[in-house]
């Protein structure tokens, strides 16, 4: 686990947001590819997909990766994981 300092530094580092930026829109991508997806999920997935999420939602995936465990090294499979909760929370 990472000390607050590392979890810190994680949140506000631009290539780990870059990941989480593509991770956001791998996991949108995903539910309009979805026929089961509810209209309104759909146009979460959409506004998503118009642009980078803005900076609440960013900082709020970020924190959550990081209290996840999710580190620098983490793989793109364990970043999705914990987005994808996230959006599935989201949607709810």
């Amino acid at each position: 686990m990472s000390t607050y300092i590392e979890s810190f530094d994680l949140v506000n580092d631009s290539t780990f947001g870059k990941r989480l930026q593509m991770a956001m829109w791998i996991g949108a991508a995903a539910i309009l590819a979805n026929a089961q997806s509810s209209a309104g999920t759909k146009t979460f997935a959409r506004n998503q997909l118009k642009g980078p999420a803005d900076t609440d939602l960013a900082r709020r995936l970020a924190i959550r990766c990081a209290a996840s465990g999710i580190e620098k090294t983490s793989t793109d499979a364990e970043i999705q994981a914990v987005v994808n909760t996230m959006i599935a929370e989201l949607i709810a």
